[in-house]
């Protein structure tokens, strides 16, 4: 399963599960933090890292694993929690090369503590499975999206593509199907912010005027072999071309290419490779 996010910001209260190993990390310490997550990978028990109130900004590859990572791969049960919602802040530094925050293995398991939310820019959440319950692509509590391309996921209950709820904000983003009588390509209602692709117009609390519904016209997923770099062209007739609200777009796109002309809904500008 792939989840690329060239830009994604955690902010994180604070939960704590039964019979934790603790690890408590001062504010901003991203090598305790890193530390923290390897010593709980290897110790076998189910572990909760205390993250005090600060901005935690990661400025290299940790590692490759399924592509670029800024934290180890989570191995094992993890809860990650901060001080206070809002108040601590996982973040990709501006200048650092392309990289996931998060990556979790398959016995893995992570959980953002409570009133976790999130800020994805530039992202594309593509070939995810939700094997139990919902979210194929993403399932989130609350936060903003944009300028990303949720699409080809898949879930056993509703929400292929998204599990959120008003407390999520869209904005110049496309949420793609297929929706089905007996899994709907949400569950839950987002907040739309405007300039938005929804396959299915129920994802949203309500539509605004520049919103547009149905088909977004994607191309193929490409990654060129390179896992955690897929993506999504934009087809030569997609609605999502130049529909973009210009300023909310950042410069460049999640490959990192200028998005020239009228921004483009979606993570990726253009038609072209």
């Amino acid at each position: 399963m792939w989840i690329i996010v060239t830009a994604l910001v955690v902010a994180l209260g604070l939960a704590r599960p039964g019979g934790a190993a603790v690890f408590n990390c001062a504010a901003g310490d991203v090598a305790c933090l890193i530390a923290a997550i390897n010593t709980a990978n290897a110790n076998g028990e189910v572990n909760l890292i205390r993250l005090e109130a600060g901005t935690y900004t990661l400025t290299a590859v940790n590692n490759d694993t399924d592509g670029s990572n800024g934290l180890p791969s989570v191995t094992s049960p993890l809860t990650i929690g901060g001080n206070g919602s809002g108040n601590t802040i996982i973040e990709r530094a501006a200048t650092a090369p392309l990289f996931r925050v998060f990556h979790v293995g398959q016995s893995g398991l992570l959980n953002l503590a409570e009133s976790s939310a999130v800020a994805i820019v530039n992202g594309t959440f593509a070939e995810n499975e939700a094997e139990f319950g919902f979210g194929g692509g993403l399932f989130v509590a609350g936060g903003v999206v944009v300028n990303t391309t949720i699409a080809n996921n898949f879930s056993h209950g509703d929400g292929r593509a998204l599990a959120a709820t008003s407390a999520l904000a869209l904005h110049n983003t496309i949420v793609s199907g297929p929706s089905e009588p007996t899994a709907f390509a949400c569950h839950g209602r987002v907040t739309s912010l405007d300039n938005n692709i929804f396959f299915d117009p129920n994802c949203a609390v309500a539509l605004l005027p520049h919103d547009r519904i149905g088909d977004p016209g994607l191309g193929d997923f490409i990654d060129f072999e390179a896992p955690g770099r897929g993506f999504f062209l934009l087809s030569s007739n997609s609605q999502a071309l130049d529909a973009g609200d210009n300023a909310a777009c950042l410069p460049a796109d999640q490959r990192g290419r200028l998005r020239s002309g009228g921004c483009d809904i979606g993570a990726i500008e253009g038609t072209t490779p």
